[in-house]
């Protein structure tokens, strides 16, 4: 009794089925076991996501989570994205520390407070600055993703 050879498409479209089944059961099994966060630990993900940018001085990385309509004491996105990116380019040894930190959330709108203690070198050869106090951010739900909407606290922006 002679073994027939399967035909050449079975041969190949087989491996690419297994492959197939078993990054699917990747997924699930991935999946099973990363649940999806509530509201207070998104907002608590954007908010370690933002201390790690400033600390990188990445302007970019800090307002990708500000929403439209973002205001701080009277500017606007662009405005601190500007500012930020110009501060950036000189400070040197950025850290930033979030304490007391309590959310509230509301439906699709939550607040955040909580002390914030910020220190940086403006220069290589400065010593450092230390600046700390009260915060409060107003987020809102965006496509989705929580975005803060309003900033209190901190210090004015120079003109």
């Amino acid at each position: 009794m002679t073994r027939r050879e399967p035909p050449v498409k079975l041969r190949r479209v087989l491996p690419v089925v297994g492959c197939v089944l078993l990054f699917l059961a990747a997924i699930f099994l991935w999946r099973a076991t990363h649940p999806n966060l509530n509201d207070e630990q998104q907002i608590a993900a954007n908010l370690s996501d933002l201390t790690r940018a400033a600390v990188k001085r990445d302007a970019r990385g800090i307002t990708q989570y500000f929403g439209n309509g973002f205001d701080w004491q009277g500017q606007s996105r662009k405005d601190v994205q500007r500012w930020l990116g110009g501060g950036f380019i000189q400070s040197r040894d950025v850290q930033i520390n979030l304490s007391s930190t309590q959310t509230e959330v509301n439906g699709a709108v939550a607040t955040t407070s909580g002390t914030y203690n910020l220190s940086y070198r403006p220069s290589p050869e400065a010593p450092a600055e230390k600046h700390s106090g009260d915060f409060k951010l107003h987020w809102q739900q965006q496509n989705g993703q929580w975005k803060i909407v309003k900033a209190e606290g901190g210090e004015v922006l120079p003109d």
